[in-house]
């Protein structure tokens, strides 16, 4: 069974006629004679008056009176190893509260992290960064997919270059091989995309705070679920210690869950120093660290016939 509808579709003063059929079970489709009360009618944003008052807090507006700071030294080499990390000038300044390294590590990105620190002051942390001296064993560094994958390129982790990432493959190669030998034009192309940081207003991070065996975590995040179970795991305490709390978040365009290690080592330095802790990334380390939309590579062919009928479609993806 179905209904015959005659709709008035598009917008005022640009209007067009259209029958549509509706099959038995679906919705009437709305138009512009549908009269709605949410949609297309004018509203109040809900945390408008918080944010233009300034009553909205953000993790960068948590602040306490006994306050302390984090931060991480990050590798300028995209491939190397962390042969040496003299800490020594560093752990004399007074205000230095933490100072840790990651000696011996293999380096396999551009800002990865290399020492840590937490101070009781920014000014203090800028100066006991800067006096941490790092010996680097530098590699040849792999950072394009054509360079990865040629033969004999270094590995950048793993045993290989090349692996199955979060896709599948799908589809029956054969069949659309035999679609294109019958279609009547084929046509191949390649499309890249290039890498796009997310580029939140409000940088990554969080301010972490102790009470007993309780960590309340002020996070930037779009899954305090997420910040709550990842935080308990690299602590190794009970999901039901940790609270997360984002009253609003400045951003995150597909960034900005689970906890990372600047999170960790900020609840880290709260619960060795028995003060809270703030760990939010400058500009710089959110376009360095803080993740990405991916490049990619695509390789396409499509064939069809005459009359428009697509046939096959092939498309063969790969990136960073």
């Amino acid at each position: 069974m179905s209904e015959q509808k005659k709709l008035r579709l598009g917008f005022e003063g640009t209007e067009r006629p259209a029958d549509i059929e509706i099959k038995e079970g679906n919705p009437e489709p709305w138009d512009l004679s549908t009269e709605l009360d949410v949609v297309g009618k004018e509203h109040p944003r809900i945390d408008a008056l918080a944010k233009v008052t300034g009553r909205a807090k953000y993790a960068y507006d948590i602040r306490f009176p006994d306050l302390i700071y984090a931060r991480m030294l990050r590798s300028p080499h995209a491939s190397a190893k962390v042969v040496s990390v003299d800490l020594t000038r560093a752990k004399a300044m007074p205000g230095v509260l933490i100072a840790e390294s990651k000696e011996g590590a293999r380096i396999r990105y551009a800002g990865q992290e290399v020492a840590a620190v937490a101070a009781e002051s920014e000014e203090i942390l800028d100066d006991a960064l800067r006096a941490i001296e790092v010996e680097y064993e530098v590699y040849q560094p792999v950072t394009t997919v054509e360079d990865a994958l040629k033969e004999g390129a270094p590995v950048v982790a793993g045993e290989a270059n090349l692996r199955t990432g979060r896709g599948s493959t799908r589809g029956d190669a054969g069949k659309v091989a035999e679609l294109h030998a019958q279609a009547d034009a084929v046509v191949e192309a390649e499309y890249r995309t290039q890498v796009q940081t997310h580029s939140c207003l409000e940088t990554h991070g969080c301010v972490c705070r102790w009470e007993g065996e309780k960590l309340t975590v002020w996070a930037t995040t779009q899954g305090t679920f997420s910040v709550r179970s990842s935080m308990a795991r690299a602590l190794r305490i009970p999901e039901s210690n940790v609270t997360v709390i984002t009253e609003h978040m400045g951003g995150g365009f597909g960034s900005k869950f689970g906890a990372s290690g600047w999170d960790v080592f900020c609840a880290r330095a709260a619960r060795e120093t028995g003060r809270p802790c703030r760990y939010l990334l400058d500009r710089r380390e959110e376009h360095l660290i803080a993740g990405n939309r991916p490049d990619s590579i695509q390789k396409c062919k499509f064939s069809a016939r005459k009359d428009g009928t697509l046939m096959g479609a092939e498309v063969h993806a790969r990136g960073t």
